[in-house]
């Protein structure tokens, strides 16, 4: 009796932490190598949404510079519109990582501020 409930602890210990392994359930990656959805306006917000619950404001605080960056580069060249920059801006962000948008925002910046 005393080796079978060894054996069903040991089991149940496995079964547990086996469970927790093999779920299907993937470590969600890294905040630079999460891949933008940017679709629309509303995919964009709920991805916002999703990463403001797996991350500081301080980590998100690059990110979303680098939308307001490619917002004001377009405003420079002359898209006037506040929904044409930010179709165009979702457009540029979609489906590339966060560390890529973050470097689209910064490039912007540079190259607007050398413009002016």
């Amino acid at each position: 009796m005393f080796r079978w409930s060894i054996v069903m602890t040991v089991l149940v210990g496995l079964g547990g932490s086996a469970g927790l392994g093999l779920g299907g359930c993937a470590k969600p990656a890294d905040l630079p190598d999460t891949v933008v959805r940017a679709a629309s306006t509303e995919e964009l917000a709920a991805f916002r949404v999703d990463l403001g619950a797996r991350f500081t404001p301080e980590q998100l605080e690059p990110f979303d510079t680098a939308l307001v960056e490619l917002k004001l580069d377009l405003m420079s060249r002359g898209v006037a519109a506040a929904a044409d920059r930010e179709r165009q801006a979702q457009t540029d962000v979609q489906g590339k990582t966060v560390r890529d948008a973050e470097r689209l925002g910064w490039e912007a910046r540079r190259s607007r501020l050398l413009g002016e």
